[in-house]
């Protein structure tokens, strides 16, 4: 639910801390039951090129990136699939 998109300053002036207690502490917890239909969603992205101009050109480089951080052993990024 969002309002129009030329009321978003009238929304923004008029929300405040205390209108945001008021709300929350209007707010029960209760179990709910939430049923999805299935379905199923694919895309490919290259994202060398973007990825690399966005700082991250040595990723894609075996012998420079330093993934140690997130990786005990040193993986291959040669793109990204998903």
């Amino acid at each position: 639910m969002l309002p129009d998109p030329d009321a978003f300053v009238e929304v923004e002036a008029a929300v405040s801390p205390a209108l945001m207690n008021e709300v929350r502490d209007g707010f029960m917890v209760e179990d709910v039951s939430i049923l999805l239909p299935k379905f199923s969603f694919a895309s490919e992205l290259k994202l060398v090129k973007t990825l690399s101009e966005m700082g991250m050109p040595d990723l894609f480089t075996w012998t420079v990136a330093d993934l140690s951080g997130i990786a005990p052993l040193k993986p291959k990024v040669d793109g990204y699939r998903r």
